[in-house]
């Protein structure tokens, strides 16, 4: 029979699971981590462009614009020139100015497995 003085602390399987485990998660992380940093950039633009004081004697093409360009100068992956008209849309009725956007955004994890987030943002006056 063993005495309970040879069972102390962690076997080395136990050791090498946490290991692993907290790898994966920092993995997951890392490779989440631009998409939310897109998230973060694409809320302080849709921010700025709605706190303008022009956005309410501006046309929706104007505002779009203004968007686009803000967004490209934080260089946001997520929306882009290319895509911006699937993804943002605006709606302006009188003085009240809404943006919506709406997108998806994919990270790779390893070999073909992919990391897809979905956002829906939305701002108005």
């Amino acid at each position: 029979m063993r005495s309970k003085r040879r069972q102390r602390g962690m076997s080395g399987w136990v050791i090498l699971y946490i290991l692993v485990t907290l790898g994966a998660a920092g993995l997951i992380g890392l490779r989440l981590l631009p998409v939310y940093m897109d998230s973060f950039k694409i809320d302080k633009g849709l921010k700025a462009v709605i706190e303008d004081a022009s956005a309410t004697s501006q046309n929706k093409r104007a505002i779009l614009e203004s968007l686009i360009k803000r967004l490209d100068i934080d260089s946001v992956d997520a929306v882009t020139y290319r895509n911006y008209k699937q993804v943002v849309k605006v709606t302006k009725k009188g003085n009240k100015v809404t943006i919506v956007a709406t997108y998806r955004a994919e990270a790779p994890l390893f070999a073909n497995l992919v990391l897809v987030a979905n956002f829906k943002k939305e701002v108005s006056n």
